[in-house]
């Protein structure tokens, strides 16, 4: 069964407590990124449960999030928008940051994120293609996803500027620049919510007057 939108998936991989016993330097560095690794794929089956859709196909579709309708479009950004958090943790520390396996399964995971990042995008530019037409509820459910938008291109930024410093991933792939929503639609955004006609018992009926 699909996870309530914007839920955290139940961990499949159940490793959140796992210490590498094995190594002795940068031990807690191994394992930190261990369990990061399993919190994104934890992401991924969660994300793919509730859309359909998933970053590691071979295909570079996007995942159709342009074409939603807003009830299925406004419960799929929460889990592209965590699935971008989970990868943008995953940047390696200490000793872990050198180990040529812990930097391929990073470069798989950057790749996957571009992914994830143009199937959110087109999901955001739908979401601010259809804003003006949404009820109260759904502005407003819009909104906190809107801004989440932003946070989750920051932070993904950051970790391709993470990635871009190792030198085992340097040359490897060509890592974007991103570019966040533009923030001044938020003020828009608000005012319309503010104003936008509710929903009560299945018809609609303006805003009260502030």
């Amino acid at each position: 069964r699909a996870p309530r939108a914007g839920a955290a998936p139940p961990s499949r991989l159940a490793i959140d407590g796992w210490v590498d016993t094995a190594t002795i330097e940068g031990r807690f560095e191994f394992s930190e990124y261990v369990r990061a690794l399993a919190r994104y794929l934890d992401e991924v089956l969660a994300a793919h449960a509730a859309t359909g859709w998933a970053p590691t196909r071979a295909d570079d579709a996007a995942g159709g999030f342009g074409a939603l309708a807003p009830a299925p479009l406004l419960d799929a950004l929460p889990r592209l928008h965590a699935l971008l958090l989970r990868a943008s943790d995953c940047a390696p520390a200490g000793a872990a940051s050198a180990d040529p396996v812990v930097q391929a399964s990073l470069l798989a995971v950057a790749r996957e994120s571009m992914k994830a990042y143009r199937a959110a995008s087109e999901a955001t530019i739908n979401l601010a293609d259809r804003f003006f037409d949404m009820d109260a509820a759904a502005a407003a459910r819009a909104l906190v996803e809107y801004r989440a938008a932003g946070l989750a291109t920051a932070r993904l930024q950051a970790f391709y500027r993470a990635c871009e410093a190792l030198p085992g991933l340097r040359g490897a792939m060509q890592f974007p620049l991103l570019q966040a929503p533009p923030a001044d639609f938020v003020a828009q955004m608000e005012a319309y919510a503010a104003g936008a006609p509710r929903v009560i018992d299945g018809a609609e009926v303006s805003a009260a007057p502030a």
